[in-house]
């Protein structure tokens, strides 16, 4: 009889220590599920914002693109009609020439989502490699865009200075300031070999700056395509 209670009793306690284990393997099971539904939730709001977040920088870069290009192509200009002897030309012509030696656009993103540590949690190296890139290639747009500023006020200004009348860039929409009553000799500036080498240095940085943002405008597409690709998924 004792050794049937005993039994009884054994078995019993066995079956509760059973339950509570079960109870708590299932509570762990649950609050895994809800972790990892909460990290879910989270990453699938992190990458809404970087959508968000690239697609409004490149918004601004397509600005910045065509800053970049005006620039290029009047530099370029400038530098073809420069020589010993060169010809006159309008007063209209060479205020634009002049605004786009003075013009150095910079396209400054928000890095709010792009640079967040949150990025380390999301497990698809395509994407980490697209930011990676778009990180790299930003670095040297940067570099690029100080070497163009630092043209301009080491340099270009003090002859744009001496040389022409700041009033008159009025003509691209930047000011509303009249005319110069000063005379500007366009023969002089182009006729400058100084003046052609600051053109020169500034055409060939201006290229590079524009080459950069062609490239982070690409990644920040394929960046977009990328999230899209995961959001649906």
């Amino acid at each position: 009889m004792e050794k049937n209670k005993t039994g009884k009793y054994f078995k019993y306690a066995v079956g509760e220590i059973l339950l509570v284990m079960v109870g708590i393997l299932l509570a762990l099971q649950v609050n895994n599920w809800n972790e990892t539904n909460k990290q879910q939730t989270v990453s699938v709001k992190y990458l809404e914002n970087l959508k968000k977040e690239v697609i409004l920088n490149e918004n601004k870069l397509k600005i910045k693109l065509r800053q970049h290009q005006f620039v290029l192509n009047k530099t370029t200009e400038l530098l073809d009609i420069m020589s010993i002897k060169p010809k006159e030309i309008s007063s209209t012509k060479l205020d634009t020439l002049m605004f786009a030696m003075a013009l150095a656009p910079k396209f400054t993103p928000i890095k709010t989502f792009i640079s967040s540590e949150e990025l380390g949690a999301i497990k698809n190296d395509s994407l980490k490699n697209l930011i990676s890139l778009w990180s790299f290639n930003f670095e040297k747009y940067t570099y690029d865009s100080k070497i163009i500023y630092d043209l301009y006020y080491n340099y270009i200004y003090d002859f744009m200075q001496d040389n022409y009348q700041m009033k008159n860039v009025k003509s691209i929409g930047f000011t509303s300031l009249d005319e110069s009553d000063f005379k500007v000799n366009s023969i002089d500036i182009l006729g400058s070999a100084t003046f052609e080498n600051h053109v020169t240095m500034k055409m060939i940085n201006a290229n590079a700056v524009y080459s950069n943002a062609l490239t982070l405008s690409n990644i920040q597409k394929k960046i977009i395509i990328q999230l899209d690709e995961m959001l649906i998924n």
